[in-house]
């Protein structure tokens, strides 16, 4: 009876493993056609010449698709999603566990990524709107990189990456940001901050009911 049972599971280990195994090709070779699917279908919708615009391709390289960066991290998520089925088949109940801790921290860094990429196309059009119309590049600078430190905050939170230690430095990023503005007009530009102050007087006078 003893050599009857660890017979039986030996036979059953043999199943779970060779369906495992069946899965697992399934995910690779399933998961390998859809990403090529997937694209094809993000060049068709000219994906790369967004990055462009949005000025993606300094951080991702000149010569790299944004299209196939994203069709391989579909593929790593598909194969993941097999290996977690594959080791769940086998009950690996510990290695499971493991294995769903670094899928939701690789989703949130992913997650993460993305929202900072949709900062950095916020922070330039804003960039670009203060700039034409003021035609004054460093405060449209200085709006720019306020507004893409807020981006970064919030794109580490969502990775839940040390979230006090990211809004002490957020803090500290802003306060360092008014500080070289008041330096600036403070210091160096003195003369110019009078004439917008005389220039709004100006505007004040000129629509007040009194004028009129």
């Amino acid at each position: 009876e003893p050599a009857n049972n660890i017979l039986l599971k030996f036979t059953n280990l043999i199943g779970e493993v060779l369906v495992a195994s069946a899965i697992l090709v399934l995910f690779i070779w399933g998961g390998k056609y859809l990403t090529n699917l997937i694209e094809d279908l993000l060049k068709s919708l000219k994906l790369d010449s967004l990055s462009e615009k949005i000025q993606l391709h300094k951080i991702i390289g000149e010569k790299q698709s944004l299209a196939k960066i994203v069709s391989n991290v579909c593929y790593f998520f598909i194969v993941f999603f097999g290996i977690i089925t594959a080791v769940e088949i086998l009950q690996l109940d510990h290695l499971t566990y493991i294995l769903n801790e670094i899928l939701t921290l690789t989703g949130q860094i992913i997650f993460g990524l993305l929202i900072l990429a949709i900062g950095n196309y916020i922070s330039l059009l804003i960039y670009n709107m203060v700039s034409k119309s003021n035609n004054n590049n460093f405060i449209a600078g200085i709006v720019r990189a306020a507004s893409l430190a807020l981006f970064i905050t919030i794109s580490l939170r969502a990775m839940g990456i040390a979230n006090e230690i990211v809004e002490i430095a957020f803090t500290f990023i802003i306060g360092a940001l008014a500080v070289t503005v008041a330096l600036s007009y403070g210091l160096g530009g003195r003369e110019a901050a009078g004439e917008h102050f005389k220039e709004i007087l100006q505007k004040m006078k000129s629509k007040s009911p009194s004028n009129k």
